[in-house]
């Protein structure tokens, strides 16, 4: 044999996807990535990264995780969703992991016979949506991959967007993030929030894999084997040898293990050489450590506890994990949420329904787990609160109560100002015509309707045209006198000759049970709680303000301390209890 060396073994150089678009003459849509598999990828990414699943896991569980609730209106029906397979809070955290994944979700309604409502509601993934570049028509199919694409083979199919002018079958709403569009991209299609991170979860992938291999190969990556006996004779004799020391194997995670190299030499045993160094390990934990950092960056992870991760330092605590959720909240989660209310609201009207919904703010994983009495003590001392509560606020008996609000769960000051501006300035604008005075038609109408009649009967009562009457009615209930066809409580205070002004009505805050809970005090009440409602006090916003400075917590958020519901298992910083908005009149 002559004086040569040969080597065996390859590299592999993978490029990651693109989400360029292509256009599809025969399908007429958009391909979404120039093999339209770019979804594909996204899904490969989330199944083969444990930090960025558990992430996008985590995520979808703090924006829809604590489910919907009913704001105002009659929605049970709604939310019963009876002719699909789930129910609107099972499809919408469907949703929000679309929306996680891809930034970008699909929902498919179905139209009533008469064209007047919808009657289903449907979750559709949206990485089996492709459409035309102006999105007037979605395509479906069950395998983009397929080269053939039928009714038959891959239940390939069209449904156009919604259009009010043509309410027949299905329709689509689809919604992405608005996003820059970069070179090849035509903007159709979603990009993932976290699209700066992708690079470093595949190379999470790619580590992960490192790991399995070097276990499962035996050898250290980057070994080389030199047999200094000679080159085989034969390309046959030598992969005979190359196999007894590799394997049969080809795939790329068996590639590029070891290097195996044939030589003339004096010396035939053979030589075990790292081509790598003896620092290998330390350099993948040192890459693994600023890959797994920029996939938080890339996540807008503010405090990596959130997700259930501890990092070296941090000592954590209920303190620091909700302080660090309020931020998430304020710079993620809401934004989410808000994507999400708005097909939420729009599919409440296209079923014909009247009413808000809202999503219950699941809270920390790590602050469920601990001891709901234990986390109280860190936010409250009741006797030295309550000395502050007595110092303000009016006693109810001073008010009559017009129309009445639930604050939301998480609406802090900012909040409840905005909520009260929204739901009584139209009050308040209207509010200045009982300054003019009612006409006598107008009082003859609230006075006959607080006796239990219907305006047929009043305009048939007093002799005068039904639609006299109407205007009368309509009147009265812009002004807040009658609601739904009876006199309400502020009618009263007027038939009773109160003067209405202006500078009468109020809003304020009680301290209440939540509907539906019961007794507003039952044995496990704690004392601050309890306290409060036997008070029975009536507070302005303001005044709510001033004694969150003074004791030192967000007594809209927090209130009471915390609650565990034994029903649904749900631990909340805010007990059985709630803020009620009222419009009140002084007496």
């Amino acid at each position: 044999m002559g004086k040569k060396i040969m080597a065996t073994g390859f590299s592999n150089s993978k490029k990651l996807p693109e989400a360029k678009e292509s256009y599809d003459k025969k399908l007429h849509f958009q391909r979404w990535g120039l093999d339209n598999q770019f979804p594909y990828h996204i899904v490969d990414l989330y199944n083969g990264s444990a930090w960025h699943q558990g992430i996008i896991k985590t995520k979808t569980y703090y924006v829809a995780g604590g489910g919907i609730e009913v704001v105002t209106g009659q929605l049970d029906e709604f939310l019963k969703n009876p002719h699909s397979d789930y129910t609107i809070d099972e499809m919408m955290k469907k949703v929000a992991f679309d929306f996680e994944l891809f930034d970008g979700f699909c929902v498919v309604g179905s139209w009533n016979r008469e064209g007047t409502k919808v009657v289903r509601w449907e979750h559709f993934d949206v990485d089996r949506v492709r459409m035309n570049i102006d999105e007037s028509s979605y395509f479906f199919s069950n395998d983009w991959s397929a080269r053939k694409q039928t009714k038959e083979d891959t239940n390939f199919r069209e449904i156009k967007p919604l259009d009010l002018e043509n309410r027949e079958g299905k329709f689509v709403i689809y919604y992405k993030s608005p996003s820059k569009q970069t070179k090849g991209d035509m903007g159709t299609y979603p990009k993932p929030s976290y699209i700066g991170g992708l690079t470093d979860i595949n190379a999470d992938v790619l580590i992960s894999k490192y790991h399995y291999y070097e276990i499962s190969n035996g050898f250290k990556v980057g070994t080389l084997i030199n047999f200094a006996n000679g080159v085989p004779e034969s390309k046959e004799e030598e992969r005979a040898i190359t196999e007894q020391v590799k394997g049969t194997s080809t795939s790329i995670e068996d590639v590029n293990e070891v290097v195996i190299t044939f030589s003339d030499g004096n010396e035939n045993a053979p030589t075990v050489l790292s081509l790598n160094g003896n620092d290998l390990a330390d350099r993948y934990n040192l890459t693994e450590k600023s890959i797994q950092q920029n996939i938080l960056v890339s996540h807008s992870a503010t405090n990596p506890m959130l997700f259930g991760i501890k990092t070296e330092g941090q000592l954590g605590g209920a303190t620091e994990l909700l302080e660090s959720f309020e931020i998430f909240k304020s710079i993620y989660v809401n934004g989410r949420q808000d994507s999400l209310m708005w097909v939420l609201d729009k599919m409440i009207e296209l079923s014909g329904e009247v009413g808000t919904v809202q999503f219950v703010q699941a809270m920390p994983m790590e602050i469920k787990t601990e001891q709901p009495e234990q986390m109280t003590e860190e936010f409250r001392s009741a006797d030295d609160d309550l000395k502050i509560f007595r110092k303000y606020g009016k006693e109810k008996s001073e008010f009559d109560i017009v129309k009445s609000n639930h604050v939301s769960n998480d609406f802090g000051s900012e909040q409840v100002k905005q909520f009260e501006s929204d739901n009584f300035k139209h009050f308040f604008d209207e509010a200045s015509d009982i300054q003019k005075g009612l006409t006598e038609l107008d009082k003859s109408v609230l006075s006959l309707l607080k006796k239990g009649e219907d305006g047929s009967s009043i305009s048939k009562a007093i002799e005068v045209p039904m639609k006299d009457i109407a205007e009368s009615m309509d009147k009265l209930t812009k002004l807040n006198l009658i609601s739904k066809g009876e006199t309400s409580k502020l009618g009263e205070l007027v038939l009773d000759g109160l003067e209405v002004e202006i500078d009468q009505f109020e809003v304020r805050y009680s301290y209440e049970v939540k509907p539906g809970l019961g007794a507003e005090v039952i044995p496990t009440t704690r004392e601050f709680c309890e306290t409060l409602i036997d008070i029975n006090r009536m507070y302005l916003r303001s005044e709510i303000d001033t004694i969150t400075g003074a004791i030192g917590r967000d007594v809209w958020r927090y209130r009471g301390g915390w609650y565990n519901n034994k029903k649904t298992g749900r631990t909340t910083p805010w007990c059985r209890h709630e803020w009620r908005q009222h419009l009140v009149i002084k007496k």
